[in-house]
């Protein structure tokens, strides 16, 4: 090996055993050392795809660290008297630190060599527990592409129970529990902006999953800036723009091929899932090594289908969505960024209802649709500045909406069960959805974090959290009433003598509705 390459190999292999830390909420942090620094000693850290360069200071001790970096490629340089020493090309993940071992001389990185020592292979400041992935990795891996599906590669992640499901009508599938919360218990975050439902806690905004770059599951033991969970938090950051213009197709189709056997219920052979996905995108430098553009547009298109043997109904359920995102990026000086990130996932799902013989497994006429409205556009803004090489502030306002509408184009027909003996409840009439209801919910959050870095062997946080949460919602029965008929009387127990005019009928209403306001402050100040 030659002396002039000596530096670059040994640092790349130290580096090579350190193992990631979590921290901050959208970048991540590069740390290290430079044996045989002076004054006169600088560390830069230079975004490769993008050209901005951070330079941070070195202490007496010879060690550096430079915040705020975001997820990417980067090459860490020495500079000693005005010239490049030794550099090394690091990776730093979404709230990691990469920590590198570095020298202003040849001499020195032999001086390691023959007297180094083992470094530890975790950051023991940090009490955090989790997953830090990126979507390059996880087309890798045989892994359905959706959110819990990367949370339950995470320690301590279970499936939850499937009656929780997610989204209403979505083909979301269960959601991830950790540590045995309860599903309703996490927090999900997209550079910065919270998408959880707030209403119920369960779910969150449906983004595809090349819209992603990194994923950060936290299990446990994560900073007081994460609150409004006790369960876990997945944070994720989007793809961004840089240097390179880059533009793409994906072509995604997947078919339920099998089937579960029929039941006593349901005719599960007649079972359809297919789902095709189309997505485009582009991403490069409207302005080079300043501003840069990342944008997708995804269409999706699903087709299910659901035949119930007892009720004597059969259904069809098609999704149209068609996602857009974009993310800007504004460097002011490289000390100084600007991001911007806006998206839709407004979504429409249809539901025909028709009749369904439950004997000869055939569909008969068309009751009518159900229109289900879900999901809204969302978008945040964020202002992160570093003063100097311990001072960084992070200042963000977002908000975020999701649609909850269930819309029968048979609104004004009443709900009708039967009691039949032997088969249960049975719908009787044109009705196509038990429910009929108007929802909307809107999320205005803003947060201010400080960070202070200048004592020795602290890291001091201060941060501001506030969410004002709206909820319109009008939900009744269809036709406006609920009946339920008896005419063997077995149901109600209702003798002849109790019910001489014969059918025992039962009718109820449920009206439910209003406009609601939360608002939700929170304070935090952290010593690590």
């Amino acid at each position: 090996m030659s002396r002039s390459a000596l530096p670059v190999a040994i640092s790349a292999a130290l580096m090579g055993t350190m193992a990631p830390v979590f921290a901050q909420s959208t970048d991540g942090s590069v740390r290290g050392t430079v044996q045989g620094a002076n004054q006169s000693t600088v560390v830069q850290v230079v975004d490769t795809a993008r050209g901005t360069t951070r330079s941070g200071g070195i202490d007496g001790s010879g060690e550096f660290r430079v915040d705020g970096l975001a997820p990417g490629q980067y090459e860490v340089r020495v500079i000693q008297g005005g010239s490049v020493v030794d550099t090394v090309n690091v990776t730093v993940s979404l709230g990691g630190a990469t920590r590198v071992n570095m020298a202003t001389s040849a001499a020195e990185i032999q001086e390691i060599v023959t007297t180094g020592r083992r470094m530890a292979a975790l950051d023991t400041s940090i009490a955090e527990s989790g997953l830090v992935i990126s979507t390059d990795v996880l087309l890798e891996l045989p892994v359905r592409r959706d959110l819990t599906s990367v949370a339950l590669l995470a320690p301590g992640t279970s499936l939850g129970d499937n009656r929780f499901g997610g989204n209403t009508n979505s083909a979301n599938g269960n959601l991830a529990s950790f540590g045995g919360a309860s599903v309703a218990e996490n927090t999900s975050y997209i550079n910065g902006l919270n998408t959880t439902n707030f209403r119920t806690g369960v779910g969150f905004s449906q983004v595809p999953f090349e819209f992603y770059d990194t994923l950060q599951v936290k299990t446990g033991g994560y900073s007081a800036k994460y609150g409004r969970s006790t369960g876990g938090v997945m944070n994720a950051t989007t793809k961004r723009g840089s240097n390179e213009w880059d533009f793409g197709v994906n072509l995604y189709w997947d078919d339920q091929i099998d089937t579960a056997p029929n039941t006593y219920a349901a005719a599960n052979d007649l079972d359809k899932n297919e789902k095709r996905t189309g997505d485009i995108y582009v991403s490069g430098p409207v302005i080079q090594d300043r501003l840069f553009v990342y944008a997708l547009y995804s269409d999706t298109k699903e087709d299910q289908r659901y035949a119930g043997i007892l009720e004597g109904r059969d259904y069809d359920y098609t999704i149209d969505e068609g996602f857009w995102g974009v993310k800007v990026d504004g460097y002011i000086t490289p000390d100084h960024h600007l991001e911007f990130t806006a998206f839709s996932d407004e979504r429409t799902g249809v539901e025909t209802v028709y009749g369904f013989n439950g004997t000869s497994f055939v569909r008969g006429a068309e009751i009518g649709d159900t229109l289900y409205e879900e999901g809204g556009r969302n978008w945040i803004a964020a202002y992160n500045g570093n003063f100097g090489d311990n001072l960084r502030l992070t200042v963000a306002y977002g908000e975020n909406e999701a649609n909850r509408t269930t819309a029968p184009a048979s609104a004004a027909i009443p709900t009708v069960y039967e009691f039949v003996p032997g088969s249960g409840l049975q719908p009787r009439g044109e009705w196509a959805s038990f429910t009929v209801s108007e929802g909307q919910d809107l999320r205005e959050m803003s947060r201010v974090d400080l960070t202070w870095t200048g004592f020795t062997n602290h890291e001091i946080a201060i941060g501001y959290d506030n969410e004002d949460n709206f909820s319109d919602e009008s939900t009744v029965n269809s036709g406006g009433v609920y009946w339920l008929i008896d005419p063997s009387g077995q149901y109600f127990g209702c003798t002849p003598a109790q019910c001489p005019r014969g059918s025992a009928v039962r009718k109820r209403t449920y009206e439910n509705g209003g406009s609601f306001e939360t608002n939700s402050k929170s304070y935090y100040i952290q010593d690590t």
